[in-house]
């Protein structure tokens, strides 16, 4: 940042900031240095990296055409040679010689001296001198560069070249110790990014940061190390009373006395202001100041001190000890606070502020803090852990840090699962069930504990007597088979100032296989066991297999569907996996094992028509592939979507000759999940006999079903018998309007029929653009009309939502759930007598834009079943 010049907004990184970036400042001080004065001062805090800068702006030459200059630099620490730099520069000067001349810390009256030598007639020096801070702000003929604290991803990067094997996570840990101190961060790394250590090495150079060339002081000192006990403190404004707080109680002095002495450390950059805030920076040594200041208290003394302080200053405090945990008196006084008569009771940990504390003294003494919330928690019913509101977002996030950690693993889990059940179905989550099932995935788990100790806390849960523990169980135990897709949020592995510890993870292909095997046995077991789970536990394994093929030995995979497949028999579910797997993922992998699964692929399809049809109209279109096809990654690749659907097709006139096989087909699809149905219920329509006792058949399938009506097989086989013969089609249509399961859904059956346009159908051409979704409807409170414009043939979806818009008055108009082609109508003035049947239209305005439609004539709702037969067998006028 130059201090003496103002940059033009379009050169700067940030408006709003007067700040060079690195390229720029190198350009700007060498054009200082080839100008008329040739003088740079670089000032900023100790650690910053002005000796770096300085060797970056003259290691390739102040400029292209001055080579020499590269050569004859001199560099000297004033702390070094004394007054002997001033003799060396005067004769440089005088001799007329090319030279730069770096002076470290060099104070002010040093670099006046030497700015006068490199003044000085015939004199050929430049000047670069250093130091931490400067009163010459605005001295002509000099450029003064103070250096600011450097962002967290460039920390990082220091951190990374300074040791190349620093996990990300440590290198994270480091930018967050250094508080943009790249001098910090090289230390920390050369500590692998443990902060004991790195907080241990920053005596090395507390000395120098803090006083450098200036007399100690121990009264500046005590208040230095008081402020470091606390993350902020106020010291103006409202907050004031916090350092008056601080200042009586901690450091004996008065408030005035505290400020003075903190702030005239702000130029040495170990105090950073934030509005009415003030803090210790950087983390490594705050950490050290505050250590010894409670290596001068005693824990009796800090506990009274923190009982009588504000709130805002009880946080401040509990945050900094954090990187307080290697003090005798921290972990003192965590254990005070943590113990019944402090915040180790229910009625503390219940309120926001006491968790809050209890989840920042997990960081000074985590054994401690996972006894304490065992012997307060553990006791409590579901229903007392379910009381537990306030706190129940820190306490989460305190045993998500517990369980981290193998030693306090155990315990800690099995509180997560209980409270993780107390969050089933109640509308009230904290993340407890979603930590808890992350600690089962295989990478990016969130705890070092090994597999077996983490089962063992499982498998206690799967027998638990409570079904909301088991259904947390049940969910954890699906991301053991889970094989891609892994992610967490982190935090969690950092407590205290040790190094972040580390997920576990499979170091062989045997310990992958292992804890996959253990994940499909257990969940096998519940798809065969016909219990309340069986059904998920089946969806589950089937929402993986796709990986598991890829993942687990294919004997493994193939024993498990086989063993729910003799139990549950068909199972569409794993023949799309299947498929998926051979399409997606065959390309890539060895020969052997496709053609095992290929071979496989070919054993799990049936024989039986009936079932061939179940599983190609089980799934969405793009569900299931042909097996020898492959995917095409490629722009002009040919996806072919439509392979289900036409070989359903071609089971269409096998089963439609054959009643009993049409009899469990429809018994299989008239109710219940078939996704791509509607080709194949058009084709069996088309192929049958006598479309309309098919249609009725299919009605009377209906009846005691409990799964939900399958429409789109209803919509195909009305669109079937309109292709072979318009009026039996109608037939249809009445036979789903008598129907108490269907006529609910009469616009989405009339719409499946092409021959609905003879519906009353009278074509209106548009004036006026307007927009609506095709399927749309629109009531009108006094001509009590409906606008109905069916969908395509190839639209499915129809307008299978309508239907909500039908009771009552009023303008109502509700879209189609597909996407296609648009109709259009804004504005529709109708008029008709009392009789549905015998209205006509008298005028109309702003109706479709370029499209014919159909309007049916309705009085409500209730009028379907009684007026549609006269209104189907109408003619248009």
């Amino acid at each position: 940042m130059p201090v003496d010049r103002t940059i033009p907004n379009a050169q700067r990184k940030n408006i709003a900031i007067n700040a060079w970036n690195f390229d720029q400042a190198v350009r700007a001080c060498r054009e200082g240095m080839d100008g008329k004065d040739r003088i740079v001062r670089v000032v900023g805090p100790s650690g910053f990296g002005k000796s770096r800068f300085v060797y970056e702006l003259l290691k390739d030459g102040l400029t292209v055409a001055d080579q020499s200059a590269m050569r004859s630099v001199i560099y000297a620490d004033l702390l070094v040679v004394g007054d002997e730099l001033l003799k060396v520069a005067l004769e440089i000067a005088d001799s007329g010689s090319t030279v730069t001349l770096v002076a470290d810390e060099c104070p002010d009256d040093v670099h006046r001296k030497l700015a006068e030598f490199a003044g000085r007639e015939g004199s050929q020096l430049r000047l670069i001198t250093v130091n931490v801070e400067t009163k010459f702000t605005q001295v002509r003929g000099t450029l003064t560069i103070r250096l600011e604290r450097v962002d967290d991803p460039t920390i990082e990067a220091i951190a990374k070249s300074a040791a190349p094997a620093l996990r990300q996570t440590d290198a994270h840990f480091v930018a967050e110790l250094a508080n943009g101190f790249p001098q910090m961060a090289v230390l920390g790394a050369q500590q692998n990014g443990d902060g004991r250590d790195t907080i241990r090495s920053a005596d090395q150079v507390l000395d120098r940061v803090i006083w450098g060339d200036r007399p100690h002081n121990d009264e500046a000192q005590k208040a230095l190390e008081v402020l470091s006990l606390f993350e902020w403190v106020g010291f103006k404004g409202q907050p004031a009373s916090e350092v008056a707080f601080v200042a009586g109680k901690l450091a004996g002095m008065t408030a005035e006395q505290f400020i003075d002495l903190a702030l005239s450390f702000k130029q040495r950059g170990v105090i950073e202001t934030r509005g009415s805030y003030f803090q210790v920076l950087p983390i490594p040594l705050a950490a050290r100041l505050g250590v010894s200041r409670l290596g001068r208290l005693s824990s009796d003394s800090l506990v009274r001190i923190y009982s009588e302080a504000p709130e805002e200053l009880k946080g401040s405090l509990l945050k900094r000890m954090r990187w307080l945990d290697t003090s005798p008196t921290a972990k003192a006084f965590a254990s005070a606070l943590l113990s019944p008569e402090g915040i180790g009771n229910l009625a503390a940990l219940n309120t926001e502020f006491g968790a809050k504390c209890f989840d920042r003294l997990v960081h000074v003494d985590p054994d401690r803090a996972a006894a304490t919330i065992d012997r307060v928690l553990f006791p409590l019913s579901q229903g007392e852990l379910q009381a537990i509101r306030d706190g129940r977002n820190y306490l989460v996030w305190a045993l998500q840090k517990l369980a981290f950690r193998k030693e306090s693993f155990d315990r800690s889990v099995v509180l997560l699962r209980r409270l993780a059940a107390t969050e089933v179905d109640n509308g009230h989550s904290t993340g407890a069930g979603e930590t808890f099932k992350q600690l089962y995935q295989l990478h990016l788990s969130g705890t070092e504990a090994e597999p077996a100790a983490r089962l063992q806390v499982l498998d206690e849960g799967l027998s638990s007597l409570d079904a909301a523990e088991r259904q947390v169980s049940i969910d954890a135990l699906e991301q053991m088979i889970a094989t891609s897709h892994f992610s967490r949020g982190g935090g969690a592995e950092e407590i205290g100032s040790a190094q972040p510890l580390q997920d576990w993870f499979p170091k062989t292909y045997s310990e992958i296989w292992d804890f996959h095997r253990a994940g499909m046995r257990r969940l096998t077991d519940f798809a065969v066991s016909g219990g309340l789970y069986a059904e998920q536990a089946k969806t589950a394994i089937a929402r993986h297999l796709r990986g598991l093929l890829s993942s687990v030995p294919f004997e493994n995979v193939s024993a498990m569907i086989d063993r729910i497949v003799a139990h549950s028999g068909l199972w569409p579910d794993a023949i799309e996996a299947v498929t998926a797997w051979l399409y997606f993922d065959a390309s890539g992998t060895k020969q052997e094992h496709v053609a095992k699964v290929r071979a496989y692929f070919d054993e799990l399809m049936p024989d039986d028509p009936v079932d061939k049809v179940i599983v190609y109209t089980h799934g969405w279109p793009a569900d299931f592939h042909a097996p020898d096809t492959r995917y095409d990654r490629g722009p002009d690749g040919n996806h072919d979507y439509e392979y289900s659907g036409r070989e359903a097709v071609k089971m269409a006139p096998v089963i439609a000759a054959d009643p009993d096989a049409l009899d469990r087909t429809l018994g299989a699809l008239c109710c219940g999940e078939a996704n791509n149905v509607f080709a194949f219920s058009r084709a069996l329509a088309v192929s049958a006999a006598h479309p309309v006792e098919l249609f009725e058949h299919a009605v009377a399938k209906l009846d005691g079903g409990l799964a939900p009506i399958n429409r789109q097989l209803f919509r195909g086989l009305i669109a079937g018998t309109d292709a072979r013969d318009p009026v039996a089609a109608r037939e249809c249509i009445r036979a789903a309007l008598r129907a108490p399961k269907l006529k609910d859904d009469a616009i989405s059956m009339i719409g499946s029929a092409n021959s609905s346009r003879a519906i009353w159908k009278w074509s209106l051409r548009c004036s006026r653009a307007a927009t609506w979704s095709r399927g749309a409807v629109r009531r009108f409170p006094t001509e009590a009309a409906w606008i109905i414009s069916p969908a395509p043939r190839s639209c499915h979806s129809s307008t299978r939502y309508a239907k909500r818009g039908l009771p009552g008055y009023g303008p109502r108009s509700i879209s189609c759930s597909c996407t296609c082609s648009a109709a259009s109508v804004r504005h529709l003035r109708l008029s008709g007598q009392s009789n549905p049947s015998s209205w006509r239209p008298t005028s109309i305005t702003r109706s479709i834009k370029g499209r014919w439609t159909d309007i049916i004539f309705m009085d409500r709702l209730s009028c379907w079943p009684s007026t549609a037969p006269s209104i189907l067998n109408s003619r248009a006028p």
